[in-house]
C-alpha cells in the first residue's frame, strides 16, 4: 500500500507540476493580453492628451480672437456714439462753414487770376509798344542814313 501511495504521490506530483506549468502559461498569456490591453490604453491616453492639448490651444486662439473682436466692437461703438452726438443742424452748420470758406478761396483765386491776366496783358502791351517804337526808330535811322531826295529838300 505504501508502494501504491508512493506511485499515487508521484502521479500527484507530476499532475501538480503539470498544473503549475499550465497555470504559469495561463498567467503569462494573461500578462501578455494585459500588456497589450495596457499598451492600447496608454496609446489611447496619449491620443486623448494630444487632443486635449489641441483643444486647449484652439481655446486660447479663440479667446484672443474674442478679445480682438471686443476691442473692435468698443471702437465701433465709440465712433457711432461720436457720430450720433452730432446733430443734423451741427452737420449742416459745418457744411455751410466749409462752403463759405471754399467760396472765399474761389473768389480770392479768381481775383488773383484776373490780376495775373492784367499784368500779362500789360506786359504784352508794353512789348508791342516797344516793338512799334523799335520799328519807328529803325525807319528813322534808315532814312537818316539813306536820305531820299524828298528828305533832302527839307
Amino acid at each position: 500500500m505504501q508502494a501504491k501511495m508512493c506511485v499515487d504521490a508521484a502521479q500527484m506530483k507530476g499532475q501538480l507540476t503539470m498544473l503549475k506549468e499550465q497555470v504559469f502559461v495561463l498567467q503569462m498569456e494573461g500578462k501578455c493580453t494585459r500588456g497589450v490591453k495596457v499598451e492600447k490604453k496608454l496609446k489611447g491616453m496619449k491620443d486623448i492628451e494630444l487632443e486635449i492639448m489641441k483643444m486647449m490651444r484652439r481655446t486660447k486662439e479663440l479667446q484672443l480672437e474674442k478679445r480682438e473682436l471686443a476691442i473692435k466692437l468698443v471702437a465701433a461703438q465709440a465712433r457711432i456714439t461720436a457720430l450720433s452726438n452730432r446733430t443734423e443742424s451741427k452737420i449742416i452748420a459745418e457744411m455751410e462753414k466749409e462752403m463759405s470758406s471754399l467760396s472765399l478761396a474761389n473768389e480770392n483765386l479768381t481775383k488773383q487770376a484776373e490780376r495775373l491776366q492784367k499784368y500779362r496783358f500789360g506786359m504784352i502791351e508794353e512789348l508791342v509798344y516797344q516793338r512799334w517804337l523799335n520799328t519807328c526808330l529803325r525807319i528813322e535811322l534808315q532814312s537818316y542814313k539813306n536820305p531820299t531826295p524828298k528828305d533832302l529838300k527839307r
